[in-house]
């Protein structure tokens, strides 16, 4: 049977060469095949490096140097970590010539003459061991080699959080500055982060060594890392997507990405990185790593952004639409708002009008779309219809591919598309806000859609906040209507002077110019100027006859104590209840409560009063008869700068005669 270590390299050196071919005989017979013999000590240090032993049989006793001496030199030679056996030949069993060769570095002894039996058994024994240690040594060498390359690579890795945790926090500042760091720790030239404008389009909004830009996803490396996950291409990479052109033109052969996400698990967007040299494949532990801890905080990132750019886009709205009064200023507002915080060039909003069955276009603005203002779409025409009936936003970026669309200027031209639905707070859908840009502008990103998508929310609660406004401001009106007509339905003699002294009133102050408030305010007044009747008995009220001095002066009350008790209504304006106490005052200062004289007096007190007069004068009461138009406006005209203001009169005749 072979010796395990028959490769061996056995070194013989004795001075008698007898002995060398001896030992050879024995060897050569147990297997071994690699055996060099030497009578000279002199030639052992040269074949230290010629023929690197495995193990030496080495003499004591020989011309020039001894066993000892040759020991010396060895171990001079060997690394201190090396282990290569010496096995000692000599006839001097002495403790003495023992322990000198021990102290030398010798591992065995044999005694001449030799035992053939001995000789293997230790030579084998010393080789075991040999092989054993140079393993060892090996994997140490290799655990060593490992230890240090993870120790750079938690160096790496520590680097890299370091520079992580020193990136700014929000906005695009932070992707800015992340992708400068992701090229500077990967050793990349270039790198982007990208967010989905559609499932299958990126916007690149945040880049290094390249200008911004977007891009479809079929064919590129990127549809492959929104679909996989992390994606490591280190070399090759235009030739492993031929239909990605761009890879070609950057000259780019490297490539790793991964995709940005969601808390909720949503694909946001992508974070890449390319070289124009290939990779080392051995650093893709420290790529992942580094592309993984990179993409947890970007994505979170992206989200916030997403979040944040919604709360302003929504904030920013609400606050465009809160001077409308009305649904078409608000789809005006809306309208310019849509073009104000979007790179659109043109925006309508377009109304469904169930008679019809059709949208009209109730607002335009922008580049070659005021044309469409006040144009009916039918049922189909235009891409709006697409998003009417899916209830869904719709984004094209390219609309004139499309064959339904309808272009306001009548050219079809290249240009993005962006269309939401336009509901109520109930969810009723009312019609669509769209926005288009032509194509030499580039496209409509994600934050422009969600900007009109929070424009649109906003415009349906301004709607809705009108819409509920309306019917608590009718339902106040007939309110404080049905507060005056109280009165009438105590004394049917003067049914319906309340709603005609209102109506008379409004025309008269129309006529004088009062804004839209102070109308109100005086159709308010016109409403309750009598509510302090209610507190008058029926004894007095409705006494037929004359009042007596003491009764009149208790009618008289009635002003102040109306104006008391409509001040518990804290909503009522001032100029009502003021309108309220002084409907009674005279231009020449014998009115009451105050005795208020000209100018004092409230305007829309002495406009009130005019009309107030000129019903009560032209009225059946139990008292007195009803007078004619003609005799009701001299006594007007005679009473112009006593009992009334002047001009007032004037302005009432006026009406009177149109």
């Amino acid at each position: 049977m072979p010796a395990k270590h028959s490769n061996a390299q056995i070194l013989i050196v004795d001075g008698q060469e007898v002995n060398v071919r001896l030992l050879e005989r024995f060897l050569e017979r147990a297997g071994y095949t690699q055996l060099q013999g030497v009578n000279d000590p002199r030639e052992v240090i040269p074949l230290l490096t010629e023929f690197k032993p495995d193990i030496i049989l080495l003499d004591v006793l020989m011309p020039h140097l001894s066993g000892v001496e040759v020991l010396a030199l060895v171990r001079e030679q060997l690394p201190a970590d090396d282990f290569l056996p010496v096995i000692v030949l000599t006839a001097d069993v002495s403790e003495e010539t023992r322990a000198e060769a021990l102290q030398a570095g010798a591992s065995d002894f044999l005694t001449k003459p030799f035992d053939p039996k001995e000789v293997l058994l230790r030579v084998n024994n010393l080789l075991e061991t040999r092989f054993l240690h140079r393993s060892l040594r090996t994997q140490n060498i290799r655990l060593e080699q490992q230890v240090r390359q993870r120790t750079q690579q938690l160096a790496k890795r520590e680097q890299a959080l370091r520079r992580l945790s020193e990136l700014p926090t929000g906005g695009e500042v932070f992707f800015e500055k992340l992708v400068k760091t992701l090229a500077e720790i990967l050793g990349l030239r270039w790198a982007f982060a990208g967010r989905l404008i559609e499932q299958a389009r990126v916007e690149a909004f945040a880049v290094h060594g390249l200008e911004k830009f977007s891009y479809g996803l079929p064919g590129a490396p990127c549809q492959n890392v929104m679909i996989e996950g992390l994606c490591f291409y280190p070399r090759s990479v235009a030739e492993l997507f031929p239909e990605d052109k761009d890879l070609a033109v950057m000259g780019a052969e490297a490539y790793v990405g991964i995709p940005l996400i969601a808390k909720d698990g949503r694909k946001l967007g992508i974070l890449v990185g390319l070289h124009d040299q290939p990779l080392e494949e051995t650093n893709a532990e420290f790529f992942d790593f580094v592309l993984k801890t990179l993409a947890a905080r970007a994505g979170g990132e992206l989200e916030d952004l997403e979040h944040l750019t919604r709360l302003e886009a929504t904030s920013y709205a609400h606050l465009v639409l809160r001077p409308a009064n009305t649904t078409a200023q608000i789809f005006k507002l809306v309208t310019e708002a849509a073009l104000a915080g979007t790179k659109a060039s043109g925006g309508f909003v377009c109304l469904y009008r169930p008679d019809t069955d059709d949208l009209e276009i109730v607002a335009a603005a922008g580049h070659l779309v005021e044309n469409g203002l006040g144009r009916s779409l039918a049922r189909g025409q235009g891409i709006t219809w697409r998003v009417f009936d899916s209830r869904a936003p719709l984004y094209i970026r390219d609309v004139s591919t499309a064959p339904e669309a309808v272009f306001f200027s009548g050219e079809r031209i290249p240009a993005a598309y962006l269309g939401v639905p336009l509901s109520d707070s109930k969810g009723e859908l009312l019609g669509v806000l769209a926005v288009n840009l032509v194509k030499n502008g580039g496209e409509l990103s994600p934050l422009d859609h969600y900007y009109l998508q929070a424009l649109a929310r906003a415009a349906g609660a301004a709607i809705a906040r009108m819409q509920a406004l309306k019917e608590v401001t009718e339902t106040r009106e007939e309110s404080l209507r049905i507060m005056g007509l109280t009165l009438e339905y105590r004394d049917y003699e003067t049914k319906g002077h309340t709603d005609r002294v209102t109506h008379l009133a409004l025309r008269l102050g129309e006529a004088l110019g009062l804004n839209e408030e102070t109308l109100g305010h005086l159709r308010w007044g016109s409403y309750l100027h009598d509510t302090g009747k209610i507190a008058i008995s029926d004894q007095i009220l409705l006494k037929p006859g004359r009042l007596t001095t003491e009764e009149f002066e208790v009618i008289k009350g009635h002003v102040t104590i109306g104006e008391e008790m409509l001040r518990q209504l804290h909503f009522l304006p001032e100029p009502v209840l003021k309108l309220v106490r002084h409907h009674h005052e005279r231009w020449d200062g014998n009115g009451y409560p105050d005795g208020l004289s000209g100018s004092e007096i409230p305007l829309l007190a002495c406009l009130f009063s005019v009309v107030d007069v000129y019903d009560a004068l032209t009225s059946e009461r139990p008292y007195k008869h009803a007078w004619s138009h003609e005799e009701a406006v001299a006594e007007l005209s005679k009473q112009k700068g006593i009992q009334f203001n002047p001009a007032v009169v004037e302005a009432f005749l006026g009406v009177l005669e149109a």
